[in-house]
């Protein structure tokens, strides 16, 4: 059974978010014209898509289906790491340029975290900054609107991205200011040794005595054992 979303520890009003971007672009549905297909997942699904569309969401999609490779030949493209949901999500996105829409509520809402992730990664191998800034957008709808976050996709998060994706970024503040401190006794499993090393530098950047010294000398108490 899929473990349950990780309540936030204090949960967190939706706060307005500045999407420093482009305007979206007008999309032309005349003349669709042919279409690409798209392999999916380890099950080999199909999935058919307008060309036209998937070659303006993606340079990389546009030169794949215009080139001379297997896939300007074939005008197929194989995506077996990802699942026929977050394809799903992304065929949404190159046919309306948003992620407006239900994820499955909180009933769903582990699944639907874990889709996000993976759909970040995808957009980062397509060369799509627009859909990943729509996803970091959703990951914290979600998280403002069931108070849950998605501490267990972490491995594929650290093993899909570079050390400093902002994707890890974000993880890296949620594993340090909201998942509460039980969820990592319970799954130390669940955390890669560089991210336990980054979410201790982010405390020890982030929260800072005046004086180091003196804050150890104020607890000091703290680290007595008890006498007879």
């Amino acid at each position: 059974m899929a473990p349950t979303p990780t309540p936030s520890s204090t949960p967190k009003p939706a706060m307005a978010r500045l999407a420093l971007r482009r305007p979206l672009k007008m999309l032309d549905f005349s003349g669709l014209g042919e279409v690409v297909k798209f392999i999916i997942g380890p099950q080999k699904t199909k999935f058919l898509v307008h060309k036209h569309f998937a070659c303006d969401a993606s340079p990389v999609l546009k030169a794949a289906f215009n080139g001379s490779f297997v896939e300007g030949q074939t005008q197929t493209y194989t995506l077996e790491e990802i699942t026929e949901d977050v394809f799903a999500l992304f065929s949404r996105f190159i046919y309306t340029q948003t992620l407006e829409g239900d994820l499955g509520g909180k009933v769903k809402a582990h699944q639907a975290g874990q889709n996000l992730w993976k759909l970040w990664v995808l957009a980062e191998k397509l060369l799509i900054p627009r859909l990943q800034n729509q996803v970091i957008d959703r990951i914290e709808a979600t998280r403002d609107e069931f108070n849950v976050i998605f501490p267990y996709s972490v491995k594929y998060v650290w093993e899909n991205t570079a050390s400093d994706s902002p994707l890890r970024r974000l993880f890296i503040r949620h594993c340090a200011w909201v998942v509460d401190g039980s969820w990592f006794r319970s799954h130390p499993e669940e955390l890669p040794h560089e991210a336990l090393i980054e979410i201790c530098s982010l405390l020890r950047e982030e929260v800072k005595f005046t004086d180091g010294n003196a804050g150890i000398r104020k607890m000091v108490s703290d680290f007595y054992v008890k006498e007879d």
